[in-house]
Formats: structure tokens, sequence, C-alpha cells
């Protein structure tokens, strides 16, 4: 049988070749993110598409910063080798091709993320659950136990496909994945009643400002986290002799220090699309 961690290597080597599958999933895979970038940065013909024109009647309908930050990064990137990829001997008409695994690979690489919030999350709860001693074979089912949970996520065909190609729905599970385990961390430090860093809540803030500006739904999926996050808050480490004033301020300050990040996000985006926009 296969140990766990050749498992990992080739599902991990699945999703990369999945990069080079021909054909797309979707047009949004373009239209919501490359299509936008490729006639600005390769002086290429491409389609603006009615969310992104700001010559609609009712102006743009969508964000142009996370396109930017799915397609725009790999393919300036791409732009300044171009000169190196010609004089390895790569022909003008392989950018073409490299304009389309370009993203990909920015978003495979940007999937490592998920790997690292599913590990981080089973370590929180494993930790929460007891710190007493372990023997060596209650330790090694854990492993396992975590191995086999990142073996269901590396094998879904989520993972392989869409998490692989420029869509808002991958950039929205991965901000969505950043901000689940960003308030299980903050819960449990709660509970725990150690203290939690600024940036902690002010991160939370910009994370869900950026989710909510890569997709309108993402403000449903959060909701639930962020109520969970509330319940945290005012319960604390669960002290029955806490007063209700002291709740209070606990309650009021955690909110106002994720709003702050929040309104600095939100500050970014208006100021990045007006520039971009022109209004």
């Amino acid at each position: 049988a296969l140990s766990m961690k050749r498992w990992h290597s080739i599902l991990l080597s699945i999703r990369f070749l999945g990069i080079f599958l021909p054909g797309y999933i979707h047009p949004d895979e373009f239209f919501q993110s490359s299509e936008i970038f490729a006639s600005e940065i390769f002086q290429c013909k491409g389609f603006l598409p009615w969310e992104f024109d700001p010559n609609n009647s009712f102006g743009p309908a969508r964000s142009i910063v996370i396109p930017f930050l799915s397609s725009g990064i790999p393919m300036i990137f791409l732009r300044s080798i171009s000169n190196w990829i010609h004089f390895l001997g790569f022909s003008k008409e392989s950018e073409g091709w490299m304009l389309l695994y370009a993203p990909r690979f920015f978003l495979f690489l940007l999937s490592f993320v998920f790997d690292f919030c599913i590990s981080l999350v089973y370590q929180m709860i494993e930790e929460r659950g007891g710190k007493r001693e372990k023997k060596k074979e209650e330790v090694r089912n854990e492993d396992d136990i975590e191995s086999a949970s990142m073996i269901v996520f590396y094998s879904s065909w989520v993972s392989i496909l869409f998490f692989t190609r420029t869509f808002s729905n991958s950039l929205e599970s991965l901000l969505f994945a950043l901000v689940f385990t960003l308030i299980l961390y903050i819960s449990i430090r709660l509970e725990e009643g150690r203290n939690i860093s600024k940036i902690a809540y002010s991160s939370l803030g910009i994370l869900c400002v950026f989710g909510f500006f890569t997709r309108v739904t993402f403000a449903f999926f959060s909701l639930s986290p962020l109520l969970f996050l509330l319940y945290s808050l005012w319960n604390g480490k669960r002290d029955p002799n806490e007063s209700f004033p002291q709740k209070s301020i606990r309650t009021l300050l955690g909110i106002f220090r994720v709003s702050l990040g929040a309104v600095m996000a939100t500050l970014f985006f208006i100021i990045a699309d007006s520039l971009y926009f022109g209004s």
C-alpha cells in the first residue's frame, strides 16, 4: 500500500498537471480575469466584459483589484521576462500558451494556502482537545487522520481543477479559508484567555472586505463564522464571574478592531477602482 506522503505527492502532481489541460471549464475563467488585462499588458485583442466596462450606463459593476491579483500580477511578470523567453529560443507564438498557463500556475501556487489552512485548523482543534501527554499510538493515529483529511482535499476535483483556474469563485474560496482559520484562531485564544494581537483583528476585517469585493456571495458564506466570532467575543473564557460591562467592552473592542481593518481595505478598493476606471 502507498504511504500517505506518496499519496500527497501523487495527488499534488495531478493538481499541477491539471494546469496544462486544454480547453476551459467555463468562459468566466477568462472573462473574469485574463481577458481584462491581456489587451492592456500585451497589446493584443481582448474582450472587456460588461462588469468591467466603465462606459456602461451604470458604470463598472465589479472591482478591478481582484482580477489584477489573479491575472494581472502573473501577466506583468510574464511581460517582464518576455525578452529572456525569446532569448531562450521560444517563438512569439509560444507567448499565447504562456499567457494561458501563467495565471493558472499562479493560482496553483496560491492553492497551497488551502493546504496550510486545513493543516492549521486541524492542529488548533487537536490542541484545544487537550494537552495531555499522549502515547505514540495516539500520535500516529492523529497524524493519519490529518493526512487523510489532506488526501480528501487533494483528491477533490474542485481542488484539482477549479482552484487552479482564474475564477472569482476560486479566490472567494481561498479568502473564506483564511477567514475561517483566523476566526477559529481568535476564538480559541479568547476561550483560553490569551492575548490577541490587533493585527489579527484588523487582518480579519481586511480579508472580509477582499472577499466581499471578490464576490457578493462571500457575505453569506462568512456570516455564520462571523456570528460565531461575536459569540466568542461575548463569552470570552466563559468566566461566570465576569460582569456585563466587561463582556460588552471586550465585544465592542473586538468589533472596532475588525471594523478598522475593514474600513482601511474598503478605502483601498475605492481608491484603486477610482484610479483605474477614472471616476
